[in-house]
């Protein structure tokens, strides 16, 4: 198949970016580059091994742009395809008064349903949404329980979103590492392997980046060990205001393909 005339242009394009030599980055900047990259379990390794494992992800990471371009470059002669996300099914779970559903509902996804302890806001993101909210302990509804009650029809789960409290990692708190709220990740976690979506967006404070254990891990490390298991991931540092939002706020997106 000929590919469209300005396709070497856009292949071209995304191989020029962000190149950046890394061979004479320290250490220290080489493992914070790893954290960027969603890489894990590298703070013993000697910089050039770091290097080659940059190397490796950011390789992983071009090929796939090469193929994004490809697929949204018009090709000549045809009809507009479009995509038919109502058949994308969504679970938000901490799903707060909607804030990411309303998101995903105004880019034409369709959400089952979201969850969350807390009463008032689940009442909010009722008054404001079509689908349901339903004030539920994740602890205590493991996603089989969630699919008897709340998807009879056993629509299959494309894509879970997201955010596990955040108050134990913020900047801004006391990050107490003995927090209950540290282990609802591992909720989020079970819906993952339990759906196996296509995908999946995790939202938190920056402050989850530096967390570290009793032990002197880094929480990060230990959270992308669990993603990283079915998921190719990558770590975003969004600011609100680069979005039009009035707010100088930063938020952490991880965001895995399966």
């Amino acid at each position: 198949m000929r590919l469209p005339n300005n396709t070497e242009n856009n292949i071209s394009t995304i191989n020029m970016t962000e190149q950046v030599d890394i061979s004479n980055m320290k250490k220290l900047e080489l493992l914070e580059k790893c954290k960027e990259l969603g890489i894990t379990k590298c703070s013993s390794k000697n910089k050039s091994q770091l290097i080659e494992l940059i190397n490796s992800k950011n390789k992983v990471v071009e090929e796939s742009n090469i193929v994004l371009s490809i697929k949204e470059t018009p090709i000549e002669n045809t009809s507009t395809v479009k995509v038919d996300t109502q058949t994308l099914n969504v679970i938000d779970l901490f799903c707060g008064c909607g804030g990411m559903s309303k998101g995903l509902t105004d880019a034409g996804l369709n959400i089952i349903a979201g969850v969350d302890i807390w009463d008032k806001a689940v009442e909010s993101y009722n008054k404001n949404h079509q689908h349901k909210a339903y004030c539920e302990d994740l602890t205590e509804l493991p996603p089989e329980k969630f699919n008897e009650l709340y998807n009879k029809e056993n629509k299959n789960v494309d894509i879970l979103v997201g955010g596990p409290p955040c108050q134990s990692f913020s900047i801004a708190g006391k990050r107490d590492k003995n927090d209950p709220r540290n282990a609802l990740f591992m909720e989020y976690v079970k819906y993952l392997d339990y759906f196996k979506p296509k995908a999946f967006i995790m939202e938190n404070v920056i402050g989850m980046l530096s967390k570290k254990t009793d032990k002197g891990e880094n929480v990060i490390d230990i959270i992308m060990e669990q993603l990283n298991r079915n998921y190719n991931c990558i770590i975003n540092k969004l600011y609100a205001s680069d979005f039009e939002v009035p707010q100088n706020r930063r938020r952490t997106i991880i965001i895995g393909i399966r």
